[in-house]
């Protein structure tokens, strides 16, 4: 897994190992888009850091060269955009999943091998009381995943893209990518009706 320290930016527009060089917001902001949209999310994330410790010193500029305080709404209106707010969620949901994957690596906290091969590792968890399972996965995926997966993770869209699919709800819900959904479907003979 790659680290936040391992991460290398010298060819990339702005230098974070440069801690005293302002920076303008707009270029960051166009740099932040450019690695969240290339997938490069722990890049974003390392810029964001940057930005943090940048603005803290007064070092973030407009375009015209005039220093941006922290509380200045053009620093305020970037921390709350979706896309600042997007690459922290992203890298909150990789902390938490290298933390799942170690917990349950070293066995900890009652989770259970299933597989543990080169390819794959999976791992799940019961908690008492919880009707949801908790599952740890690290695998290559030889397959196009992405729809899938963002259609089964949003309810509107599985009754949209569906047709089989005769009903949907949520049994449980602890937050929006860990929730016990039941779906009803109508596939032909022998199958007929199945809830998943």
């Amino acid at each position: 897994m790659q680290e936040l320290n391992d991460i290398n930016m010298r060819d990339w527009p702005i230098d974070v190992e440069d801690k005293e060089m302002p920076v303008m917001l707009e270029e960051l902001q166009s740099e932040l888009s450019r690695y969240f949209h290339m997938d490069k999310h722990l890049n974003a994330f390392k810029l964001i850091k940057h930005f943090e410790e940048l603005v803290g010193k007064d070092l973030i500029t407009n375009d015209d060269g005039d220093t941006l305080l922290a509380d200045s709404e053009e620093v305020k209106k970037f921390q709350n955009s979706d896309l600042y707010l997007q690459t922290l969620r992203t890298e909150g949901l990789r902390i938490n999943f290298l933390t799942c994957l170690t917990s349950a690596e070293s066995g900890e906290d009652g989770w259970i091998k299933y597989y543990n091969e080169p390819t794959r590792r999976m791992f799940y968890k019961y908690t008492e009381g919880d009707p949801i399972i908790d599952v740890v996965t690290d695998c290559i995926i030889d397959f196009p995943m992405s729809k899938v997966l963002c259609s089964m993770a949003e309810k509107e869209c599985m009754e949209e893209f569906t047709p089989e699919l005769e009903g949907i709800s949520y049994q449980k819900r602890k937050s929006d990518y860990n929730a016990c959904m039941r779906a009803d479907f109508i596939f032909p003979w022998p199958m007929y009706k199945r809830d998943l």
